[in-house]
Order: structure tokens, then sequence, then C-alpha cells
């Protein structure tokens, strides 16, 4: 009788399989939820901008840099001319050179002046709607570029909680899965006693 006590008070393979199913789904459960809570705890408030984004605004800026550096380098070159040119001409002619650049130059300046003084005196509003389109224009553009970068993050974002929302219903149902098996197995038991 004490060898058939010791067979009652064993686990049959139906309640191992079913004790190690439990298990299993247990530790799967935690572990979802630990991994779920550490992704969302690792998360920066803000996401920095990607690396397209910093290469464009990096390539802009050298093409900027380019451009100016090659405008400095051809005023440069016409000071060289001018110094070579000076060095050689007689002093009264150097005078006289250097007083007809300064007179062309004074000319073109009042030119210019005498030309935007008629574009205001004609159109007073013409002259000023330029430069506002050309700042709204770039305010556009900065707007545009701001929420483009802000929707690509709420995008990751929600693509990110979707993931784990994925996991964790996932992991539920093997929960559930789990906890079937466990008592189906405990309902056949009984059945059979």
């Amino acid at each position: 009788m004490t060898e058939q006590k010791k067979a009652d008070k064993r686990p049959s393979i139906n309640e191992k399989v079913a004790a190690i199913a439990a298990l299993i789904a247990g530790f799967v459960t935690v572990a979802a939820l630990v991994g779920s809570l550490l992704g969302f705890l690792k998360q920066p408030p803000g996401r920095a901008p990607s690396i397209s984004d910093t290469v464009i605004a990096q390539a802009e800026e050298i093409r900027e840099l380019k451009d100016n550096l090659q405008s400095v380098n051809q005023k440069l070159e016409r000071i060289e001319l001018s110094i070579t040119s000076l060095s050689k001409i007689p002093d009264e002619s150097k005078l006289a050179i250097e007083l007809n650049r300064v007179s062309g130059s004074v000319t073109e300046m009042q030119n210019k002046v005498a030309n935007i003084e008629q574009v205001v005196i004609d159109n007073p509003s013409k002259a000023l709607g330029i430069p506002l389109l050309r700042k709204d224009l770039d305010n556009l553009k900065e707007s545009y570029k701001s929420d483009v970068l802000s929707v690509r993050q709420e995008i990751e974002r929600v693509y990110d909680l979707n993931k784990w929302f994925v996991g964790l219903m996932f992991t539920m149902a093997l929960s559930v899965l789990g906890l079937a098996i466990s008592n189906l197995y405990k309902g056949k038991e009984k059945e059979s006693k």
C-alpha cells in the first residue's frame, strides 16, 4: 500500500507537461514585460536629426563656402592684376588711372542709387515686396522641414509602440494558451480519477 500511495503522490505526465507549459508561458510573459519596460525607459524624449538631414545641411554649407571662396579668389586675382599693372606705369599715370577708377566707381554707385530711388518712387510696394516674399519663402521652407522632421519622429515612435504592442499581444496569447493547456490536462486528470 505504501507503493500505491507513492504512485498517487507522484505527478502524472499530463500534470508535468501542464506545469512546464505554464512555467514557459510565465517566463515569456515576464521577459516581454521587462523588455517593453526597458525599451520605453531607454527611449530619449526627442530624437536627433537623421543622418541624411545632417549630410544635406552640411552639403549646403560646403556649397556656400565654396562660392564664397571662389568670389574671394576672383577679387584677389583682380587686386593682384591691379597691383601688377600699377607697378609698371609711371607715377603720374598711376594717379590718373586711380582717379579714373574712383570716378567710374562713383558714377556706377550714383546710377545704382538713382535706379533704386526711381523704383521706390514709382512703386514702393514692389521695392518691399520682393524681400518680403523671399523671407516668407524661407520661413515656409524652414517650417516645412521642421514639420517633416516631426512627422518622421512621430511615425518612428508609433512604429516602436506597435512593435511592443504586438510583442505584448503575442506574449499574452502564449500565456493564455499555456493556461488553457494546463487546465485541459488538469481536467483530463480529474475525469480519469
